[in-house]
């Protein structure tokens, strides 16, 4: 990762020490550097590049002007590289989510629309070990 980019790339825990289980939370916000573990909506484009679909998005770091991200799904994980989220809806979620590691990616800061919450530390870890995993399977 670029170590000079704009952005934060903390840990994923809630700013300030706030509630994770406010309102406040929930609400999308508009920001204008998304951060580790902030789950957003962006703009991605389909595989073959025929189109593309606001989806959510967990953000797994920041490379200069660019985020890299893990597409979430609403379907149960089909394999070890796809991680339920357990604590979606305190993390700002509005349905059970996977987060599926098996395509991970870059997406631009400008094509994020929206911040809708934050990724909690316990679900992390386990999505952090299976991205891991992913990697060191495909470059083995």
């Amino acid at each position: 990762m670029n170590s000079a980019n704009l952005c934060t790339t903390g840990d994923p825990t809630f700013k300030n020490g706030s509630d994770q289980t406010s309102p406040a939370n929930r609400q999308p916000r508009n920001i204008g550097c998304p951060s580790r573990g902030d789950l957003c909506l962006a703009e991605i484009a389909f595989t073959d590049a025929s189109s593309s679909k606001v989806r959510p998005v967990l953000v797994l770091g920041v490379d200069g002007t660019d985020l890299i991200v893990a597409p979430l799904t609403t379907r149960l994980p089909l394999n070890d590289s796809e991680v339920e989220l357990f604590r979606w809806a305190e993390s700002g979620l509005l349905a059970r989510s996977t987060v599926r590691c098996a395509r991970i990616g870059p997406v631009a800061q400008s094509l994020v629309v929206s911040v809708v919450g934050r990724v909690l530390p316990e679900d992390w870890k386990r999505v952090s070990h299976a991205a891991t995993r992913w990697f060191a399977m495909i470059i083995s």
